[in-house]
């Protein structure tokens, strides 16, 4: 798996920022990588609102897109993308 930050911005003056991310989830077989993508996207989505990380805490999850195939060129194996964004606060606030 790959996690690349895209960007983001405020959503609240010094008390919100919204993070975007893309993840590229690779395995030996189409459906491996598949398995791997939408469970990754479960936990995202169901486990990550209310954790704290660094400092962090994550507000809530959004699916920008669900997992699609994409094969990858330069690699042959076979990849899934998909593209998420975090809402966080300072944990304690």
């Amino acid at each position: 798996m790959i996690l690349d930050g895209t960007g983001g911005h405020r959503v609240v003056r010094h008390r919100a920022d919204r993070a975007d991310f893309t993840i590229n989830t690779y395995h030996r077989t189409m459906r491996e990588a598949a398995d791997l993508a939408y469970t990754l996207r479960e936990r995202l989505l169901e486990d990550l609102p209310g954790t704290v990380a660094g400092g962090g805490l994550v507000l809530d999850v959004d699916e920008v897109h669900s997992p699609f195939f994409l094969a990858d060129m330069t690699s042959g194996e076979y990849r899934y993308v998909a593209a998420i964004a975090l809402y966080l606060t300072e944990a304690g606030l």
